[in-house]
């Protein structure tokens, strides 16, 4: 099968992920967006700035004869849709979430996504939003790729690691979450690190902390999981529905004492921690973009 694949950002990213997961199945790709050597240029930019990069599905498909069409948001869109004989797919990660963002130029609003023959999104929450709009979407969670996100050996040179951004304008809950526990006295590491020293920077912590400003699982979630890792982590939807329960295969906290609580009875308990990061690991086996692909193409195509 050929997959056209629209995305913005570079090969570690959501869409980047897709690819590899496609290609791992062994599909054929053809990418298209801002930022990737692609033969195909956009027909045009929307919008001020950076913009939405607009490309045509239907030119691309006279050169090419692909089987499905998939954007991956956000930042671009596929224009003429309609005048193709193969399904398109949206996948709803981040800015297009909510279905009334669709209603904006260049996006062409209900009528468009009629045209569409999968929609998925990213958040469980927001099923029943589109809902309210006559159309269906899918919940297909984030996932992890197991050649970015993988257990490695070192020695456990914190308490607690948080990989990701954490400046207090934007994150303002992430940023305190951090200081309460500085101030509680543990050892925390925090930074944005990447590919082999992501993997290296949660193996030296005893803890790896999941702080998300959505409620639903995030990259993060199963990215730890895939590490081997403790993870500590806000409550979220659909853990429980995707398999992952507190205490078995990961902590949750809710309030600052509780989090206190939590990382002394985790670092006071070394065989516990270990089995709760294996339960984690082997649950999330069934958890990557691979997995995640076969699903997408089983419902699209209706298999």
């Amino acid at each position: 099968m050929k997959i056209l694949i629209g995305f913005q950002e570079g090969e570690i990213s959501v869409g980047g992920f897709y690819k590899r997961a496609f290609e791992s199945l062994g599909h054929e790709t053809i990418v298209v967006g801002p930022g990737h050597d692609s033969k195909y240029s956009s027909s045009g930019v929307y919008g001020p700035g950076n913009g939405i990069y607009i490309y045509d599905a239907k030119d691309i498909y006279e050169k090419e004869n692909y089987d499905l069409a998939l954007l991956i948001e956000p930042g671009l869109f596929f224009s003429n849709v309609a005048n193709i004989p193969v399904p398109c797919a949206i996948y709803c990660v981040d800015s297009m979430l909510f279905p009334s963002t669709w209603q904006m130029e260049p996006f062409g609003g209900i009528e468009y996504l009629k045209e569409i023959k999968g929609i998925f999104t990213a958040r469980m929450a927001h099923v029943p939003l589109w809902e309210r709009f006559g159309l269906v979407a899918n919940y297909l969670p984030l996932a992890y790729d197991p050649e970015y996100h993988y257990s490695v050996e070192a020695e456990k040179k914190y308490d607690i690691v948080f990989v990701g951004r954490a400046m207090p304008e934007i994150y303002p809950e992430r940023a305190h979450v951090l200081k309460v526990l500085r101030d509680a006295g543990f050892s925390v590491w925090t930074g944005q690190v990447m590919t082999d020293d992501y993997c290296q920077r949660v193996a030296e912590g005893k803890i790896a902390l999941n702080n998300s400003h959505e409620p639903d699982t995030n990259m993060r979630f199963f990215e730890l999981l895939g590490m081997k890792s403790l993870q500590l982590t806000t409550l979220m939807h659909g853990q429980e529905i995707l398999g992952f329960y507190p205490r078995k295969h990961i902590y949750c906290y809710n309030t600052d004492t509780d989090l206190i609580n939590k990382c002394n009875e985790i670092l006071g308990k070394d065989k516990v921690r270990a089995q709760v990061a294996e339960a984690g690991y082997q649950q999330a086996k069934t958890h990557t973009y691979q997995d995640r692909a076969k699903e997408m193409l089983n419902i699209v195509f209706k298999r």
